[in-house]
């Protein structure tokens, strides 16, 4: 009889950094699955997309956020994942010009990822 493939276990990361220019992110209770081949994993199809989607509905307005981080603030939002997850997003430093301001966070999101080794 053959055996069915062993399901990917899910896990918390507690504390991803990013950066990109001056702007730092923090990210902390991102979900991921470890994947039996080896490797964390993003935990659904399109995680990426709808990440970078609840991240700008809790951010707000760009023009607003470039100025409160523009004025040396730090700014943190939580917000929740489709499946409930609970995240915190913490930003600081000097921001990018405001047509920047998206690609940066981005970017800065990214290198978050890749510093805790999680792949889509």
């Amino acid at each position: 009889m053959p055996s069915s493939p062993t399901p990917a276990a899910r896990i918390v990361l507690p504390e991803l950094r990013g950066r990109e220019g001056a702007l730092d992110l923090r990210l902390d209770g991102l979900p991921c699955r470890i994947d039996p081949l080896g490797g964390r994993r993003y935990p659904w199809p399109d995680f990426g997309n709808e990440l970078l989607e609840a991240l700008w509905n809790a951010l707000g307005d760009p023009a607003l956020l470039h100025t409160r981080l523009a004025s040396g603030a730090p700014l943190r939002v939580e917000f929740h994942l489709r499946d409930g997850s609970p995240l915190a997003l913490e930003l600081s430093g000097r921001p990018p010009a405001p047509r920047h301001l998206a690609s940066d966070l981005a970017d800065a999101l990214l290198a978050a990822l890749h510093a805790g080794q999680v792949e889509p």
